[in-house]
C-alpha cells in the first residue's frame, strides 16, 4: 500500500462531507486577520476583527474610529493581499460594522 499525502485526501473528504463552504469561509476569515497583521502591526490590527464571510463579502467589526478610517484607506490593498494568499478572487467587498463607538 502506498502512502497518500493528507493534503490530497483532505479536500476530497471535505467536499464529500458537504463542508467545503464552511471550511472555505473559515479560511477566508483567518487569512483576513493574518493579512491585516502583515499590512499593519498586531497592535493596530487588534481593533479590527473579521467575523464572517459569505458570497464574496467579508464582514468585519471595528472598535475604533481611527481604525475604521485607516482600514478604508487600505481596503483595496488588504483585499488583494487576502485573495493572493487564498490563490483566487474570493473576497469581493468588505462590510464594516462599527462596534462600541
Amino acid at each position: 500500500m502506498s502512502f497518500i499525502p493528507l493534503k490530497r485526501i483532505l479536500p476530497q473528504a471535505i467536499r464529500q462531507a458537504g463542508l467545503d463552504v464552511q471550511v472555505s469561509a473559515s479560511r477566508v476569515v483567518d487569512e483576513a486577520q493574518t493579512a491585516l497583521v502583515r499590512l499593519w502591526d498586531a497592535d493596530r490590527a487588534a481593533y479590527v476583527r473579521p467575523v464572517s464571510f459569505k458570497e464574496g463579502t467579508l464582514k468585519v467589526t471595528v472598535t475604533s474610529p481611527s481604525a475604521a478610517h485607516a482600514l478604508r484607506l487600505v481596503e483595496a490593498e488588504w483585499v488583494n493581499e487576502i485573495n493572493r494568499a487564498l490563490g483566487g478572487r474570493k473576497v469581493m467587498k468588505v462590510v464594516t460594522v462599527r462596534e462600541g463607538f
